[in-house]
């Protein structure tokens, strides 16, 4: 059993050690910190960089669109007035502005006008324009507008054009095209420019049609409808820059027609996950409807500086290595220190033979329980232990032999006594226990008789009988004696009793 001293500095020893483990266990974190914070630091600067790079792109985005469309709603606000001044009695005039616009307006593409013919004037309008008649789509096929039900038709009589685009049938009623029916009327009810719905030519483009109605005679329908036809592209300024941007532009409330969409490409899910998305919505004001403008872009680790983030990994890889080599080299070297001091220790302290506590242990062992027994007024025991026999084994068999005897003894006596009880070796073949809280001499006499039947109980060493048996005397504390040294001397003068009595047998 440990004594004080041995409790005392396993204690201490045990303390250093989780000392020395928390310092290195703190600074291994506050590099771990360190390293998470440069990198928070790093890849927070490349998102806000990023994000004022998108909010300048995007405002250039929506500068530019806000110009197209205001420009060309101009523009037409002039081609319907020039319209309504002198109608197409001089074409030749309308023609020229028709030219001078797509000259110095490069993102329209195509002029119309389409003039009103109400259903009794058709025949005389057919017949005036020899090289076209008037005709109604009728969602498969055009068809002669006389067949036509409708009071009042709107066949296209003008049309001037930069490229050669599909959608430029003459003599076309305009309002037997749905989406340029819903326009037109819309147009007419505000009396402002409206964008109808996208559409593709047969060229694949993809176009919308800004329309403002024109009075020519104050009649109360439109002598003219003004349409300006525009590539949906031209509403975006080509950049490189923003090539990696999601961009939507639409009329409001009507979120199925797109009049232009760009998908952003190259985007992992573990990208969206882990880095944000930026997005910016503005709306503009043009005639009689809102265009809104919505930019998105989903941030990639393009956007990262991912060079400088593995320079720093590596960097602190580094350094943990250093650490880890430094903190081994340490807490190698305290080990030692500890193994070193636990040898000594038990040397100082138990017999290096059976492992038992020494003459300077038990003694200390036998003060500390003297004074606690004092204190809660309890008994004591010390008993003193003998081997018979040990001598001639020692000289007839070997020190070896002698060894394997007092070692077998000393588990013999160690499994006899209590786990509370106390058993050392004070040298040689003597042994002494210090049995603690009993009650008068019974569980000493017990243990005596235990003790006498165990240690005779080894018959055998190596191959070679033995004949091996233990003489116990015992003192009791406080009734024999109150001195530690007085107890001793007690229980070794009875132990000499026994062994005269043992001799006698």
């Amino acid at each position: 059993m440990n004594t004080k001293t041995e409790l005392e500095q396993t204690l201490n020893t045990g303390k250093d050690k989780y000392r020395i483990v928390l310092v290195y266990l703190f600074l291994a974190l506050f590099s771990l910190l360190s390293f998470i914070g440069v990198n928070f630091f790093v890849i927070s600067s490349n998102i806000k960089d990023a994000n004022d790079d998108f909010v300048i792109h995007t405002n250039d985005i929506h500068q530019h669109l806000l110009q197209v469309t205001q420009s060309t709603n101009f523009i037409l606000d002039g081609f319907s007035a020039l319209l309504s001044s002198i109608g197409l009695d001089d074409y030749e005039t309308v023609v020229r502005y028709s030219n001078q616009v797509l000259e110095r307006a490069p993102y329209i593409y195509q002029i119309q006008a389409a003039q009103l013919v109400p259903k009794e004037n058709l025949l005389n309008f057919n017949n005036l324009h020899g090289n076209f008649k008037v005709k109604v789509f009728d969602g498969s096929q055009f068809t002669d507008a006389t067949q036509s039900h409708s009071e009042v038709f709107y066949p296209i009589t003008f049309f001037a054009d930069k490229e050669s685009l599909s959608f430029n049938n003459y003599g076309l009623d305009v309002q037997s095209l749905p989406f340029l029916a819903k326009a037109t009327q819309l147009a007419q009810r505000h009396n402002k420019t409206v964008i109808s719905e996208p559409f593709d030519t047969l060229d694949d483009e993809r176009v919308f049609v800004m329309v403002q109605p024109a009075y020519f005679e104050q009649n109360s329908k439109p002598d003219f409808f003004s349409f300006f036809i525009i590539k949906s592209e031209i509403l975006l300024k080509k950049n490189t820059l923003i090539a990696d941007y999601a961009i939507n532009i639409l009329l409001k409330k009507q979120s199925e027609n797109l009049l232009f969409q760009q998908v952003q490409t190259k985007v992992t899910s573990w990208e969206e996950s882990v880095l944000p998305e930026f997005i910016y919505e503005k709306e503009i004001l043009i005639g009689a409807q809102i265009l809104l403008l919505t930019v998105k872009q989903q941030l990639t680790w393009d956007a990262i500086e991912l060079n400088i983030l593995v320079a720093i990994f590596f960097g602190s890889m580094l350094f943990l290595l250093s650490f880890y080599l430094m903190f081994k080299i340490h807490f190698d070297s305290e080990l030692v220190k500890v193994k070193h001091s636990k040898q000594l220790f038990n040397l100082a302290n138990f017999d290096g033979l059976t492992s038992l506590a020494n003459r300077h242990a038990f003694n200390n062992k036998l003060k500390h329980s003297l004074k606690v027994a004092k204190r809660t007024q309890n008994q004591i025991g010390i008993l003193f232990l003998d081997l018979d026999g040990f001598k001639n084994i020692n000289d007839t068999l070997g020190h070896k032999v002698g060894d394997l005897a007092l070692k077998l003894s000393a588990d013999k006596i160690q499994e006899t006594v209590r786990d509370i009880d106390c058993v050392g070796r004070l040298g040689g073949d003597e042994f002494a226990i210090i049995l603690l809280n009993i009650n008068g001499p019974y569980l000493c006499e017990e243990i005596k008789r235990r003790l006498k039947a165990s240690v005779s109980s080894i018959t055998e060493i190596e191959g070679s009988k033995v004949n091996l048996g233990t003489s116990v005397g015992y003192a009791i504390y406080p009734t024999d004696s109150e001195s530690a040294d007085e107890l001793l001397t007690i229980a070794d003068k009875y132990m000499y009793k026994d062994k005269n009595d043992n001799k006698q047998i």
